[in-house]
């Protein structure tokens, strides 16, 4: 087994039997979890459609870039979506998830209604959004090692951001808040 990132392997010895049901398992878990991103993905097409709302459209994008993101992680995309670039999946990682926490920064943006209610919040939200897209952009100039120590500056400030924008605007009285910072608990959990 040969990767430029880190791996997790099961050291487990399987009867041909027994490995064959868990694999059956495995990808019916795994089948369900897509099947049910892509349920909510239309479902929320459905309501932009009808409603004609931008959470909804901010949603759609953070529901794609979710699935992209896991399945490139978990190695799905490099089976049905782009089997010829499995050498290029460190760099896809990086990318898929750029656009991961670019759209969930937009969404809460446009959700908690920042640009009217704190512009400073608006601004840094967008400062992120720079920061992920300059991640894209020097993904075929810089090594995976140095992308790694970047992304992990983002992974730890941005859940920050979340937490701080969620509350300020509870304490401040906006309702959708509370959904926000309810929901935000349980991604994380």
């Amino acid at each position: 087994v040969e990767s430029g990132s880190s791996m997790t392997l099961a050291f487990t010895l399987w009867a041909p039997e027994v490995f064959a049901l868990a694999k059956i398992n495995t990808m019916l878990e795994v089948g369900l979890f897509y099947g049910a991103l892509l349920m909510i993905l239309g479902y929320h097409l459905f309501l932009l459609f009808s409603l004609k709302e931008a959470n909804y459209f901010y949603m759609l994008l953070f529901l794609a870039s979710a699935i992209l993101f896991f399945g490139t992680y978990e190695g799905v995309t490099d089976q049905y979506l782009w089997p010829g670039l499995a050498s290029q999946k460190l760099y896809l990682i990086v990318i898929t998830m750029a656009a991961f926490f670019m759209t969930a920064l937009m969404f809460s943006d446009v959700f908690l209604d920042q640009k009217t209610r704190s512009l400073f919040l608006h601004r840094i939200h967008y400062l992120f959004i720079g920061y992920w897209g300059l991640m894209i952009l020097i993904v075929p100039f810089a090594s995976y090692g140095f992308m790694a120590q970047l992304t992990s500056y983002g992974l730890l400030l941005q859940p920050m951001l979340a937490v701080v924008s969620g509350l300020y605007h509870w304490l401040r009285g906006c309702l959708r808040a509370r959904f926000y910072m309810v929901a935000g608990v349980g991604f994380i959990m």
